[in-house]
């Protein structure tokens, strides 16, 4: 098998490998989602074996549920590790599985594994968070909210824009087969900043031509406006 194309591809629960490649060469292997492909003996999520050299793996999820002979992924010798080309992957392990398998050498976790096989720099080792990792539907392997998996990936929009599902895939992408689509983060509302403070002087009202209209007040003031009247009376 030489230079093909394994993408968006849904594996579960498998007796077998999930991808394998025997005596195959210039194969790229992108945003798979593979889980619990486990069974007697030796497997791999994926599986390079005999000679299989110039193969790329990028963007997939790979989670091994099984045994210590199970891994994420399983390199058999240095004629399938030349040219191997390994990044931005989710390579989970739980129970007794292990990340990789590299010609004869187990890597219990991902830095044993990239300071082995000088790959997957940018992978990580998580839970992807699948909608409902027991479950039968496709649907189920979908990631939810908080995923590491999300916009985890690479672009790798010059081979395919879709995913599994059908919808296109955004950059940043997610691994796997579902692109999970991060909603942007609101920008901050300003907060306003308060200028100097003032308070208001309220300054009393002139009494000048007022007239008071109750109480003592009201009184007072008529003998005031009688006692002026007098006053001009005789003025004149």
């Amino acid at each position: 098998m030489t230079n093909f194309l394994f993408y968006n591809n849904l594996v579960t629960n498998s007796g077998d490998e999930g991808i394998r490649l025997i005596t195959s060469t210039g194969n790229r292997v992108y945003n798979n989602t593979i889980y619990n492909v486990t069974r007697d003996g030796v497997r791999g999520g994926i599986y390079l074996v005999t000679t299989s050299p110039n193969n790329t793996l990028k963007n997939n999820i790979v989670w091994e549920n099984g045994s210590a002979t199970n891994y994420s992924i399983y390199v058999e010798n240095a004629a399938s590790q030349a040219g191997l080309v390994s990044d931005n992957n989710d390579l989970y392990v739980t129970s007794s599985s292990k990340v990789a398998y590299l010609a004869g050498a187990d890597e219990n976790t991902l830095p044993g594994w990239q300071a082995a096989s000088g790959q997957d720099t940018h992978s990580l080792s998580a839970d992807p968070l699948f909608l409902n990792v027991d479950g039968t539907d496709d649907t189920d392997f979908k990631l939810n909210n908080g995923s590491p998996c999300a916009e985890a990936g690479m672009d790798l929009s010059g081979v395919f824009t879709t995913d599994y599902f059908g919808s296109t895939r955004t950059a940043p992408w997610s691994q796997g087969i579902y692109e999970l689509e991060v909603p942007p983060t609101p920008a901050p509302t300003p907060t306003a900043t308060p200028g100097p403070s003032s308070t208001a002087v309220s300054s009393p009202a002139s009494s000048a031509g007022a007239l008071p209209e109750t109480g003592a007040s009201a009184s007072l003031w008529a003998i005031l406006v009688r006692t002026v009247e007098r006053l001009l009376i005789r003025a004149l």
